[in-house]
């Protein structure tokens, strides 16, 4: 490693009071010098507000500016964490490498995830019994996005995420289904994410809310995806949730079981009800009146 590349890094982010986890060390004390140096040289613009957190970068599709947009990207998520009350997430969800590793992982430690998959088909086809549109918040790589295409009477899914290496897995993966989907890049944290999104039969959404880092963000994402629903819509979510005496679930990032019902309510959701609870995970499905 070079030391000057690490305390270079370290410096940069004393303003903060945060220091870097081990797990992004790998690539950011290292190579953070390098990768800022590269993205000025290339055309990048940078904007650094450490008192905000945010980070900017943009460029073209060559693989050296991705790398250093990715680095960049993992650098401003970690500082936005340490000015907030926010979690910071263990996986960059921009580097196609750790998107690959969380897919692999997720089937590998969830093996009941099907089993969800196959509950949000049969909620779908019993409250629909004619084409409909649907939203899917953090799709991630497509896999229930795939499930529902191949079961229901889709008219239009969007398929919404942040990541553009999640998007890249889920395109390759519903290309059979490429007439009635479309893909949109789009940060639900970010402020007024729903302008231009439409309204919907349906919103769906499978362990991606509490990717808004704090269950203190969650009642107001509830509030807008209240508003993309159409009068009579149905709202089928499911997350982790924490339970006072499991400490594997972060209690700031995560509600409890109890609470996420609850959470639906305050939203202005009626016939709320858990579908399926397995695995630390609950399905709950809401309608809008």
């Amino acid at each position: 490693m070079d030391c000057r590349s690490a305390i270079f890094a370290q410096e940069l982010l004393a303003p903060t009071g945060f220091f870097l986890p081990q797990r992004y060390r790998r690539w950011c004390l290292a190579d953070f010098d390098l990768a800022l140096r590269i993205a000025l040289s290339h055309g990048f613009w940078v904007n650094v507000k450490f008192w905000t957190g945010e980070w900017k970068a943009q460029s073209g599709e060559n693989a050296c500016y991705q790398q250093s947009r990715c680095l960049l990207s993992a650098i401003g998520e970690i500082i936005k964490c340490a000015m907030s009350n926010d979690v910071p997430t263990p996986i960059n969800f921009h580097d196609p490498e750790d998107v690959n590793t969380w897919i692999e992982e997720t089937a590998r430690k969830r093996p009941w995830r099907p089993e969800f998959f196959n509950a949000y088909v049969e909620m779908l086809n019993k409250r629909f019994h004619h084409p409909f549109s649907i939203l899917e918040l953090g799709a991630g790589p497509g896999l229930l996005a795939q499930q529902i295409l191949a079961s229901c009477a889709i008219r239009t899914f969007v398929v919404l995420d942040f990541s553009a290496a999640m998007l890249s897995v889920a395109r390759h993966k519903l290309e059979p289904f490429r007439e009635r989907t479309r893909f949109v890049q789009r940060d639900f944290r970010s402020t007024n994410w729903v302008d231009g999104m439409g309204d919907y039969d349906a919103v769906v959404s499978m362990q991606a809310v509490h990717e808004v880092r704090h269950k203190q963000h969650i009642p107001a994402l509830l509030d807008e995806i209240y508003k993309l629903l159409v009068r009579n819509g149905l709202f089928l979510f499911c997350d982790h949730y924490s339970e006072p005496d499991n400490g594997s679930k972060n209690p700031d990032l995560y509600l409890t079981r109890e609470d996420q019902g609850q959470a639906l309510l305050n939203a202005r959701f009626g016939k709320v009800e858990c579908v399926l609870d397995k695995g630390g995970m609950a399905l709950w499905s809401a309608t809008k009146f």
